[in-house]
């Protein structure tokens, strides 16, 4: 392994390349990586980081929950600071990239700027946090909880996947203030983070299939989770044991998974947003065997959606199957603790920024939502404006097979660069008193917010909130609202071109123009022929996308 070099002679990108070999090579395990929480092996991959960056002339400090922070030397005494940064942990034999990708990509930021060959508008810091992934302790973002206050007493007592000791046992060892995490107490002071953006891998293949090479994020699904489900029913023999007489906790699991299948995929064809997994099933290996019914099968269960609403009832929805599985199967199942992690809408003004910063560096701003979730939405939950990067990723992630160029990761430090180099974007609202310049207002939101998916979303509830005010206009304002939510619903699930986003802000603004002329007609029956021939085009559109 290489040491550490010089600062200011390696080329960033030769930089990054280096440390994502040499912190492969600290934790290899099989064709991947093995990076546990809370682990020996996070904190020297954290000691490998704080050295390479002290050697580039940065300043490292380490916060109360036992994350690394990097900056400039003339911002160490800031008093405010932007933020971005990722986790360092990974899944068990998952890839190299999985979070690291924003915490170099972060550090190639600051060294930029310390070169010379980029500014910053404001101080910035990079953070490398712990523990993001929920393989080791069944709750993810522990790390980014820790620091804004959202772990309860019940989470420091998860056992470690490996070796079994709770969380509240590894921070101990670590010398973090397990009291005050388990009260609820922030270990960081969040008025003090004007912003975070996190740039990470996409997990998924938007960005492939597109030939993109990054995007930015407007929302990040939310989820529940049960990490280990418990179907007890009763053992017997498979060949004495009449079929109909059976408790099969095996057959019981089928009907319950493929039910819920069966229900997800109906709710998918009406337009909700949800993925459901069970990716851990078995039986007990020490009692099973093939001429015998087993008493119990565990299983995971984890459903995501960007809706708070059906995440709400997909948990009824999975406990009252339960119930009837159960009478019906004289089985039981027994749950244990829920996880959850409610959904994040990012900042507009952040969003905005990146957009505009994209827009610069690539030629196009392209908006995506997130399916799988990451800390950006911790820090988005405890009230900091937050924003976020995809950087094009193949074959997946959690597997060996992450495949994410240099080359790919420099665009998204580009972005990054561009972001934080201008001043903060600032989200507008729509509280205007003059009726008279309301649609200006709305297009003036509109613009405000980038016109991107995120944009229209924005004047959605601007114009449900104004059409709440002003009853006159409410047709036209629920028209707008209409419209503009269609086409979220038709794009939210995949990149956005620029020829389909100017499409979409011509209609729409054509859409405005129309109805601002319907109103202002002299009488009440030419505005309303006028509210129903737009009406009536609006719907067409509508069906026309569905």
């Amino acid at each position: 392994m290489t040491g550490p070099v010089a600062p200011t002679t390696e080329p960033l990108g030769m930089f990054a390349a280096r440390l994502f070999d040499e912190i492969r090579a600290l934790a290899p395990d099989g064709a991947g990586v093995s990076r546990p929480a809370f682990s020996e092996i996070e904190s020297q991959v954290l000691d490998h980081l704080a050295r390479e960056a002290r050697a580039q002339g940065l300043v490292v400090e380490e916060d109360a929950g036992r994350n690394l922070l990097f900056c400039l030397p003339e911002h160490a005494d800031a008093e405010a600071w932007d933020l971005t940064g990722s986790h360092v942990d990974s899944v068990p034999r998952g890839g190299n990239y999985d979070g690291l990708a924003g915490v170099i990509a972060g550090l190639l930021v600051l060294l930029s700027a310390q070169r010379g060959e980029s500014t910053l508008d404001r101080p910035l810091k990079c953070i490398a946090l712990r523990a993001e992934e929920s393989a080791w302790f069944g709750t993810c973002y522990l790390g980014s909880k820790m620091l804004t206050g959202q772990l309860t007493d019940a989470d420091l007592d998860a056992p470690h996947k490996g070796d079994g000791r709770p969380l509240r046992s590894h921070l101990d060892a670590l010398d973090v203030d397990a009291a005050a995490v388990a009260a609820g107490t922030p270990l960081g002071d969040m008025a003090k983070v004007l912003s975070f953006v996190e740039l990470h891998i996409e997990q998924g293949p938007q960005l492939v299939n597109n030939d993109l090479p990054a995007a930015v994020v407007s929302a990040i699904r939310g989820n529940f989770r049960f990490r280990q489900v418990q179907c007890i029913g009763q053992a017997g023999h498979s060949g004495t044991v009449p079929q109909k007489d059976r408790h099969d906790p095996v057959l019981a699991y089928a009907e319950f998974i493929s039910g819920l299948e069966g229900y997800c995929l109906a709710r998918l064809a009406r337009g909700d947003d949800l993925v459901m997994t069970s990716g851990v099933v078995g039986t007990d290996p020490d009692q099973h065997a093939i001429a015998r019914i087993p008493e119990r099968v565990s299983f995971s269960l984890d459903i995501r959606s960007g809706s708070r609403a059906l995440l709400a009832e997909l948990q009824t929805e999975v406990t009252s199957r339960m119930d009837r599985i159960s009478k019906a199967r004289d089985v039981r199942f027994e749950t244990g603790s829920v996880v959850r992690n409610e959904p994040a809408e990012l900042d507009p003004g952040v969003v905005c920024g990146l957009e505009q910063a994209m827009g610069d560096v690539v030629g196009q701003s392209i908006v995506v939502a997130s399916g799988a979730g990451h800390d950006a939405a911790v820090f988005a939950a405890a009230g900091v404006p937050t924003g976020m990067i995809f950087v094009r990723n193949r074959n997946g992630s959690h597997n060996p097979a992450e495949a994410m160029t240099i080359a790919d990761l420099m665009v998204g430090v580009d972005i990054l660069k561009a972001h934080f180099a201008r001043p903060a974007q600032v989200a507008m609202t729509t509280n205007s008193d003059n009726e008279a310049n309301m649609f200006d207002e709305l297009i003036r939101t509109f613009e405000a917010h980038g016109k991107s998916i995120h944009a229209h979303a924005a004047l959605a509830k601007a114009a449900r909130r104004a059409a709440a005010e002003q009853p006159k206009r409410a047709v036209a304002l629920h028209l707008i609202a209409s419209r503009a939510e269609s086409f979220v619903e038709c794009f939210e699930c995949m990149p956005l071109t620029y020829s389909e986003g100017a499409n979409a802000e011509n209609a729409l603004r054509a859409l405005v123009a129309e109805l601002e002329t319907a109103l202002s007609m002299g009488s009440d029956a030419e505005a309303l022929a006028a509210l129903g021939a737009a009406a009536q085009r609006c719907c067409a559109l509508e069906l026309a996308e569905s």
